[in-house]
Protein backbone atom coordinates (compact mmCIF):
# COMPACT_ATOMS: atom_id res chain seq x y z
CA UNK A 1 0.00 0.00 0.00
CA UNK A 2 1.11 3.56 -0.55
CA UNK A 3 -0.12 6.92 0.70
CA UNK A 4 -1.25 9.83 -1.43
CA UNK A 5 -1.56 13.24 0.27
CA UNK A 6 -3.13 16.42 -1.02
CA UNK A 7 -0.54 18.73 -2.52
CA UNK A 8 0.74 21.14 0.07
CA UNK A 9 0.07 18.95 3.13
CA UNK A 10 3.75 18.67 4.08
CA UNK A 11 4.03 22.45 3.87
CA UNK A 12 1.07 22.80 6.20
CA UNK A 13 2.65 20.53 8.81
CA UNK A 14 5.94 22.40 8.56
CA UNK A 15 4.16 25.71 9.02
CA UNK A 16 2.08 24.50 11.96
CA UNK A 17 5.03 23.01 13.94
CA UNK A 18 2.43 21.20 16.02
CA UNK A 19 3.19 18.73 18.80
CA UNK A 20 2.65 15.15 17.60
CA UNK A 21 -0.19 13.17 19.11
CA UNK A 22 1.50 9.87 20.08
CA UNK A 23 -1.60 7.68 19.89
CA UNK A 24 -2.61 9.07 16.51
CA UNK A 25 0.92 8.79 15.07
CA UNK A 26 1.34 5.28 16.43
CA UNK A 27 -1.85 4.15 14.74
CA UNK A 28 -0.77 5.48 11.35
CA UNK A 29 2.74 4.06 11.74
CA UNK A 30 1.30 0.67 12.69
CA UNK A 31 -0.74 0.74 9.50
CA UNK A 32 2.44 1.53 7.61
CA UNK A 33 0.99 4.67 6.02
CA UNK A 34 2.31 7.69 7.90
CA UNK A 35 5.60 8.21 6.10
CA UNK A 36 6.20 11.54 7.81
CA UNK A 37 8.61 10.66 10.58
CA UNK A 38 7.37 12.17 13.84
CA UNK A 39 5.03 14.70 12.24
CA UNK A 40 1.44 14.39 13.44
CA UNK A 41 -1.55 14.38 11.16
CA UNK A 42 -3.14 17.37 12.80
CA UNK A 43 -5.33 19.92 11.11
CA UNK A 44 -4.77 23.63 11.44
CA UNK A 45 -6.91 25.94 13.56
CA UNK A 46 -10.58 26.35 12.79
CA UNK A 47 -11.74 29.82 13.77
CA UNK A 48 -14.85 29.80 15.97
CA UNK A 49 -17.11 32.67 16.95
CA UNK A 50 -15.31 32.77 20.32
CA UNK A 51 -12.06 33.57 18.50
CA UNK A 52 -13.51 36.91 17.36
CA UNK A 53 -13.40 39.85 19.75
CA UNK A 54 -15.45 42.86 18.72
CA UNK A 55 -13.31 46.02 18.97
CA UNK A 56 -15.51 48.76 17.53
CA UNK A 57 -16.03 50.73 14.36
CA UNK A 58 -14.28 52.90 11.80
CA UNK A 59 -16.30 55.60 10.08
CA UNK A 60 -15.92 56.23 6.36
CA UNK A 61 -15.72 59.90 5.43
CA UNK A 62 -18.48 61.31 3.23
CA UNK A 63 -17.38 61.79 -0.34
CA UNK A 64 -19.59 63.15 -3.08
CA UNK A 65 -16.74 63.90 -5.46
CA UNK A 66 -17.57 62.91 -9.03
CA UNK A 67 -18.83 59.54 -10.25
CA UNK A 68 -22.56 59.95 -9.73
CA UNK A 69 -24.73 61.17 -6.89
CA UNK A 70 -23.58 60.36 -3.33
CA UNK A 71 -21.36 57.48 -4.49
CA UNK A 72 -20.53 56.20 -1.00
CA UNK A 73 -24.01 56.47 0.46
CA UNK A 74 -23.69 52.69 0.14
CA UNK A 75 -20.43 50.73 -0.04
CA UNK A 76 -19.56 47.24 -1.22
CA UNK A 77 -16.65 44.97 -2.08
CA UNK A 78 -14.18 45.61 0.74
CA UNK A 79 -10.62 44.60 -0.24
CA UNK A 80 -7.43 45.04 1.80
CA UNK A 81 -4.26 46.33 0.14
CA UNK A 82 -1.37 45.67 2.56
CA UNK A 83 1.05 47.86 0.59
CA UNK A 84 -1.38 50.75 0.17
CA UNK A 85 -0.99 54.21 1.68
CA UNK A 86 2.80 53.99 1.81
CA UNK A 87 2.77 50.58 3.48
CA UNK A 88 0.29 51.51 6.18
CA UNK A 89 -2.40 49.52 4.42
CA UNK A 90 -5.57 50.66 2.67
CA UNK A 91 -8.91 49.39 1.41
CA UNK A 92 -10.65 49.48 -1.95
CA UNK A 93 -14.42 49.80 -1.82
CA UNK A 94 -17.19 50.33 -4.33
CA UNK A 95 -19.70 53.10 -4.00
CA UNK A 96 -23.45 52.94 -4.45
CA UNK A 97 -24.11 50.05 -6.78
CA UNK A 98 -25.60 52.07 -9.63
CA UNK A 99 -22.52 54.34 -9.87
CA UNK A 100 -20.05 51.54 -10.85
CA UNK A 101 -17.35 53.45 -8.99
CA UNK A 102 -14.42 52.37 -6.82
CA UNK A 103 -12.34 54.34 -4.30
CA UNK A 104 -9.32 53.75 -2.07
CA UNK A 105 -9.51 54.68 1.62
CA UNK A 106 -7.11 54.68 4.56
CA UNK A 107 -6.99 52.09 7.35
CA UNK A 108 -7.14 54.06 10.59
CA UNK A 109 -7.27 52.69 14.12
CA UNK A 110 -10.55 51.61 15.63
CA UNK A 111 -12.62 54.68 16.45
CA UNK A 112 -11.07 56.72 13.64
CA UNK A 113 -12.38 57.84 10.27
CA UNK A 114 -11.17 56.39 6.97
CA UNK A 115 -10.35 59.16 4.51
CA UNK A 116 -10.04 58.97 0.75
CA UNK A 117 -6.69 58.30 -0.89
CA UNK A 118 -8.31 58.04 -4.33
CA UNK A 119 -11.76 59.43 -5.06
CA UNK A 120 -14.49 57.35 -6.67
CA UNK A 121 -13.69 56.45 -10.27
CA UNK A 122 -15.24 53.99 -12.70
CA UNK A 123 -12.51 51.32 -13.15
CA UNK A 124 -14.39 49.80 -16.09
CA UNK A 125 -14.08 53.13 -17.94
CA UNK A 126 -17.71 52.88 -19.02
CA UNK A 127 -17.55 49.25 -20.18
CA UNK A 128 -19.58 47.76 -17.30
CA UNK A 129 -22.66 47.29 -19.49
CA UNK A 130 -20.80 44.82 -21.71
CA UNK A 131 -21.13 41.97 -19.22
CA UNK A 132 -24.71 41.13 -20.27
CA UNK A 133 -28.23 42.52 -20.41
CA UNK A 134 -28.21 45.34 -17.85
CA UNK A 135 -31.87 46.28 -18.24
CA UNK A 136 -32.49 45.39 -14.58
CA UNK A 137 -29.09 46.61 -13.39
CA UNK A 138 -25.43 45.61 -13.55
CA UNK A 139 -23.38 46.28 -10.44
CA UNK A 140 -19.80 46.10 -9.16
CA UNK A 141 -19.45 42.88 -7.17
CA UNK A 142 -15.99 42.89 -5.62
CA UNK A 143 -12.26 43.61 -5.87
CA UNK A 144 -8.93 41.89 -5.55
CA UNK A 145 -5.42 43.34 -5.23
CA UNK A 146 -3.18 40.78 -6.90
CA UNK A 147 0.39 41.22 -8.17
CA UNK A 148 0.17 45.01 -8.26
CA UNK A 149 -3.10 45.06 -10.19
CA UNK A 150 -6.68 45.70 -9.15
CA UNK A 151 -9.22 43.14 -10.35
CA UNK A 152 -12.88 44.12 -10.39
CA UNK A 153 -16.01 42.02 -10.90
CA UNK A 154 -19.51 43.02 -11.94
CA UNK A 155 -22.76 41.07 -12.10
CA UNK A 156 -26.12 41.24 -13.84
CA UNK A 157 -28.62 41.60 -11.01
CA UNK A 158 -31.62 39.89 -12.61
CA UNK A 159 -30.50 37.60 -15.39
CA UNK A 160 -33.53 35.57 -16.44
CA UNK A 161 -32.11 35.12 -19.95
CA UNK A 162 -28.64 34.02 -18.76
CA UNK A 163 -26.91 36.84 -20.64
CA UNK A 164 -24.09 37.39 -18.14
CA UNK A 165 -21.11 35.80 -19.87
CA UNK A 166 -18.37 38.23 -18.78
CA UNK A 167 -17.58 39.54 -15.31
CA UNK A 168 -13.92 40.51 -14.73
CA UNK A 169 -11.58 43.48 -15.36
CA UNK A 170 -7.89 44.03 -14.69
CA UNK A 171 -6.93 47.61 -13.86
CA UNK A 172 -4.04 49.60 -12.50
CA UNK A 173 -4.04 50.28 -8.76
CA UNK A 174 -4.24 53.93 -9.81
CA UNK A 175 -7.95 54.29 -10.43
CA UNK A 176 -7.68 57.19 -12.86
CA UNK A 177 -5.17 55.40 -15.07
CA UNK A 178 -7.16 53.30 -17.55
CA UNK A 179 -4.20 52.50 -19.80
CA UNK A 180 -3.60 48.78 -19.84
CA UNK A 181 -7.12 48.02 -18.60
CA UNK A 182 -8.36 44.61 -19.72
CA UNK A 183 -12.00 43.53 -19.68
CA UNK A 184 -14.61 42.62 -19.27
CA UNK A 185 -13.64 38.98 -19.74
CA UNK A 186 -15.13 35.73 -18.49
CA UNK A 187 -13.76 34.63 -15.14
CA UNK A 188 -14.90 31.09 -15.95
CA UNK A 189 -17.00 29.24 -18.51
CA UNK A 190 -20.62 30.00 -19.37
CA UNK A 191 -22.92 32.17 -17.30
CA UNK A 192 -20.99 34.02 -14.60
CA UNK A 193 -23.59 33.71 -11.84
CA UNK A 194 -21.39 31.47 -9.67
CA UNK A 195 -18.23 33.62 -9.97
CA UNK A 196 -18.97 37.29 -10.49
CA UNK A 197 -18.81 38.83 -7.04
CA UNK A 198 -16.31 38.50 -4.15
CA UNK A 199 -12.62 37.51 -4.44
CA UNK A 200 -9.58 36.92 -2.23
CA UNK A 201 -5.96 35.84 -2.53
CA UNK A 202 -5.12 32.28 -1.47
CA UNK A 203 -2.33 31.95 1.11
CA UNK A 204 0.79 30.53 -0.51
CA UNK A 205 0.70 27.20 1.35
CA UNK A 206 -2.81 26.45 0.08
CA UNK A 207 -2.46 27.39 -3.58
CA UNK A 208 -1.49 23.92 -4.82
CA UNK A 209 -4.14 22.30 -2.63
CA UNK A 210 -6.91 24.51 -3.96
CA UNK A 211 -5.77 24.89 -7.56
CA UNK A 212 -4.99 28.57 -7.90
CA UNK A 213 -3.50 31.74 -6.40
CA UNK A 214 -6.91 33.36 -5.85
CA UNK A 215 -10.58 32.54 -5.36
CA UNK A 216 -13.76 34.02 -6.78
CA UNK A 217 -17.42 33.39 -6.01
CA UNK A 218 -21.01 34.55 -6.19
CA UNK A 219 -24.25 33.73 -4.48
CA UNK A 220 -27.93 34.22 -4.19
CA UNK A 221 -28.84 36.47 -7.12
CA UNK A 222 -32.02 36.44 -9.13
CA UNK A 223 -32.47 34.20 -11.06
CA UNK A 224 -31.43 31.66 -8.42
CA UNK A 225 -31.05 28.82 -10.92
CA UNK A 226 -27.99 30.53 -12.44
CA UNK A 227 -26.13 30.95 -9.17
CA UNK A 228 -25.53 29.27 -5.81
CA UNK A 229 -28.00 28.61 -3.01
CA UNK A 230 -25.34 29.50 -0.46
CA UNK A 231 -21.64 30.44 -0.34
CA UNK A 232 -19.84 29.52 -3.57
CA UNK A 233 -16.11 29.65 -4.21
CA UNK A 234 -13.82 28.73 -7.11
CA UNK A 235 -10.04 28.76 -7.43
CA UNK A 236 -8.69 30.69 -10.41
CA UNK A 237 -5.71 32.59 -11.75
CA UNK A 238 -6.58 36.27 -12.24
CA UNK A 239 -3.76 36.62 -14.77
CA UNK A 240 -5.21 33.81 -16.89
CA UNK A 241 -8.98 33.95 -16.43
CA UNK A 242 -11.43 31.62 -18.13
CA UNK A 243 -10.82 28.47 -16.12
CA UNK A 244 -12.07 27.91 -12.57
CA UNK A 245 -11.94 25.00 -10.12
CA UNK A 246 -14.99 24.43 -7.94
CA UNK A 247 -14.33 24.35 -4.19
CA UNK A 248 -17.76 24.87 -2.66
CA UNK A 249 -21.16 25.82 -4.07
CA UNK A 250 -24.77 24.78 -4.15
CA UNK A 251 -26.16 24.99 -7.67
CA UNK A 252 -29.86 24.49 -8.24
CA UNK A 253 -30.68 20.83 -7.77
CA UNK A 254 -28.14 20.38 -4.96
CA UNK A 255 -29.84 21.75 -1.85
CA UNK A 256 -27.38 20.20 0.57
CA UNK A 257 -26.82 23.29 2.75
CA UNK A 258 -30.57 23.59 3.25
CA UNK A 259 -33.66 22.68 1.27
CA UNK A 260 -34.33 25.96 -0.52
CA UNK A 261 -37.63 27.45 0.61
CA UNK A 262 -38.12 24.97 3.45
CA UNK A 263 -40.49 26.04 6.20
CA UNK A 264 -39.11 27.01 9.58
CA UNK A 265 -35.95 28.90 10.54
CA UNK A 266 -32.85 28.17 8.46
CA UNK A 267 -30.42 31.09 8.73
CA UNK A 268 -27.63 29.02 7.15
CA UNK A 269 -29.39 29.27 3.76
CA UNK A 270 -32.83 30.42 2.70
CA UNK A 271 -34.23 32.60 -0.09
CA UNK A 272 -33.49 35.78 1.90
CA UNK A 273 -29.75 34.94 2.29
CA UNK A 274 -27.28 37.28 0.59
CA UNK A 275 -23.50 36.89 0.49
CA UNK A 276 -21.23 39.92 0.85
CA UNK A 277 -17.64 38.72 0.84
CA UNK A 278 -15.02 36.07 1.60
CA UNK A 279 -11.68 36.07 3.41
CA UNK A 280 -9.01 33.53 4.29
CA UNK A 281 -7.81 33.90 7.86
CA UNK A 282 -4.09 33.49 7.27
CA UNK A 283 -2.36 31.28 9.82
CA UNK A 284 -5.45 29.07 10.14
CA UNK A 285 -7.42 26.59 8.05
CA UNK A 286 -10.47 28.86 7.98
CA UNK A 287 -12.24 30.60 5.15
CA UNK A 288 -14.95 33.04 6.29
CA UNK A 289 -17.96 34.25 4.33
CA UNK A 290 -20.01 37.20 5.52
CA UNK A 291 -23.48 38.31 4.50
CA UNK A 292 -27.03 38.73 5.68
CA UNK A 293 -29.85 36.27 6.22
CA UNK A 294 -33.29 36.01 7.71
CA UNK A 295 -33.39 33.91 10.87
CA UNK A 296 -37.15 33.84 11.30
CA UNK A 297 -39.85 31.63 9.82
CA UNK A 298 -39.59 31.53 6.05
CA UNK A 299 -42.58 32.88 4.15
CA UNK A 300 -43.25 33.77 0.54
CA UNK A 301 -45.91 36.39 0.01
CA UNK A 302 -46.84 39.91 1.03
CA UNK A 303 -48.53 41.35 4.10
CA UNK A 304 -49.60 37.88 5.21
CA UNK A 305 -45.95 37.17 6.07
CA UNK A 306 -46.15 39.71 8.94
CA UNK A 307 -42.74 41.17 8.18
CA UNK A 308 -42.47 44.60 9.90
CA UNK A 309 -39.29 45.45 7.97
CA UNK A 310 -40.82 44.79 4.52
CA UNK A 311 -44.56 44.89 5.29
CA UNK A 312 -45.81 45.48 1.76
CA UNK A 313 -43.14 43.67 -0.26
CA UNK A 314 -44.28 40.69 -2.29
CA UNK A 315 -41.51 38.11 -2.15
CA UNK A 316 -39.34 36.18 0.28
CA UNK A 317 -39.46 36.90 4.01
CA UNK A 318 -37.76 35.48 7.13
CA UNK A 319 -37.83 38.39 9.59
CA UNK A 320 -35.71 39.32 11.56
CA UNK A 321 -32.73 39.86 9.25
CA UNK A 322 -29.25 39.62 10.71
CA UNK A 323 -25.60 39.79 9.74
CA UNK A 324 -24.15 36.34 9.50
CA UNK A 325 -20.88 34.45 9.11
CA UNK A 326 -20.17 31.03 7.59
CA UNK A 327 -16.88 29.24 8.40
CA UNK A 328 -15.35 26.58 6.12
CA UNK A 329 -12.26 24.38 6.46
CA UNK A 330 -9.61 24.60 3.73
CA UNK A 331 -9.25 20.81 3.87
CA UNK A 332 -12.87 20.41 2.80
CA UNK A 333 -12.40 22.81 -0.10
CA UNK A 334 -9.29 20.86 -1.11
CA UNK A 335 -11.31 17.64 -1.06
CA UNK A 336 -13.65 19.14 -3.65
CA UNK A 337 -10.68 20.19 -5.76
CA UNK A 338 -9.16 16.70 -5.59
CA UNK A 339 -12.48 15.03 -6.43
CA UNK A 340 -12.99 13.18 -3.16
CA UNK A 341 -16.04 15.37 -2.51
CA UNK A 342 -18.54 17.15 -4.70
CA UNK A 343 -18.51 20.91 -4.14
CA UNK A 344 -22.12 20.81 -2.90
CA UNK A 345 -21.16 18.25 -0.24
CA UNK A 346 -18.76 20.74 1.35
CA UNK A 347 -20.54 22.24 4.36
CA UNK A 348 -19.55 24.93 6.88
CA UNK A 349 -18.09 23.54 10.09
CA UNK A 350 -19.77 26.43 11.91
CA UNK A 351 -22.01 29.43 11.22
CA UNK A 352 -23.17 32.18 13.53
CA UNK A 353 -24.86 35.55 13.81
CA UNK A 354 -22.72 38.68 13.98
CA UNK A 355 -24.85 40.19 16.71
CA UNK A 356 -22.44 43.06 17.38
CA UNK A 357 -23.46 44.56 14.02
CA UNK A 358 -27.13 44.66 15.02
CA UNK A 359 -30.02 43.78 12.76
CA UNK A 360 -29.50 44.11 9.04
CA UNK A 361 -30.75 47.39 7.58
CA UNK A 362 -31.58 45.65 4.31
CA UNK A 363 -30.75 42.43 2.48
CA UNK A 364 -27.45 43.89 1.21
CA UNK A 365 -26.40 45.18 4.61
CA UNK A 366 -23.05 43.36 4.93
CA UNK A 367 -21.10 43.67 1.71
CA UNK A 368 -17.47 43.05 2.41
CA UNK A 369 -14.93 41.36 4.66
CA UNK A 370 -11.12 41.61 4.76
CA UNK A 371 -8.38 40.28 7.03
CA UNK A 372 -5.13 42.02 7.97
CA UNK A 373 -2.80 39.11 8.84
CA UNK A 374 -0.14 41.33 10.40
CA UNK A 375 -2.49 43.02 12.85
CA UNK A 376 -4.78 39.95 13.05
CA UNK A 377 -7.80 42.16 12.50
CA UNK A 378 -10.95 41.26 10.58
CA UNK A 379 -12.92 44.10 8.97
CA UNK A 380 -16.59 43.76 8.05
CA UNK A 381 -18.20 46.42 5.89
CA UNK A 382 -21.70 47.32 7.05
CA UNK A 383 -23.74 49.18 4.50
CA UNK A 384 -25.61 52.33 5.55
CA UNK A 385 -25.03 52.11 9.28
CA UNK A 386 -28.30 52.85 11.02
CA UNK A 387 -30.40 52.33 7.88
CA UNK A 388 -32.05 54.93 5.71
CA UNK A 389 -29.60 57.39 4.16
CA UNK A 390 -26.89 56.90 6.81
CA UNK A 391 -23.30 56.15 5.78
CA UNK A 392 -21.36 52.87 5.86
CA UNK A 393 -18.91 51.82 8.54
CA UNK A 394 -16.20 49.22 9.07
CA UNK A 395 -16.73 46.94 12.05
CA UNK A 396 -13.48 45.54 13.45
CA UNK A 397 -12.77 42.22 15.18
CA UNK A 398 -9.58 41.00 16.77
CA UNK A 399 -8.92 37.39 15.73
CA UNK A 400 -7.31 34.84 18.04
CA UNK A 401 -4.94 33.11 15.62
CA UNK A 402 -3.11 30.24 17.33
CA UNK A 403 -2.40 28.20 14.18
CA UNK A 404 -3.33 24.82 15.70
CA UNK A 405 -6.43 22.97 16.81
CA UNK A 406 -7.04 21.49 20.22
CA UNK A 407 -7.61 18.01 18.79
CA UNK A 408 -5.95 16.04 15.98
CA UNK A 409 -7.75 14.77 12.91
CA UNK A 410 -6.89 12.59 9.96
CA UNK A 411 -5.78 14.92 7.13
CA UNK A 412 -8.51 15.47 4.59
CA UNK A 413 -7.57 13.88 1.30
CA UNK A 414 -5.55 10.98 2.80
CA UNK A 415 -6.16 8.05 0.47
CA UNK A 416 -5.19 4.38 0.55
CA UNK A 417 -4.19 3.10 -2.88
CA UNK A 418 -3.59 -0.66 -3.28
Amino acid sequence: MKTTFLSGYRARLARRRVTPNPAHSALLIALGILGLGTDAAMAGQRIQSTDLTYLGTINIAHNDASCGSSPNARATGLTFNPSGNGGAGSFYISGRRDTHCVAEITKPAVGGTATFIQNYTDPTNGTWSRIGDCYNGCFIGGHLVHKNNLYVTAFVYYDAAYTGTRSLWRHSLTLGNHSGMVGPVAAGPGNQGMYNQYMDNVPTEFQAMLGGPAVIGGCCFSIISRTSLGPALYAFDPEQPGTVTGLVGYPDGHHTLNSWGASGSHPEANPTTKMGGVSFVEGTDTVLFVGTTGKGEYCYGGSECNDPQYPDTKGTHAYPYVHYMWAYDVDDLAAAKSGTKQMWDVLPYAHWELSSLGNAGDEWSALGVAFDPTAKLLYVLKNREGGGSAWPQLHVYGVNVTGTSAAPSTPSGLKFVP
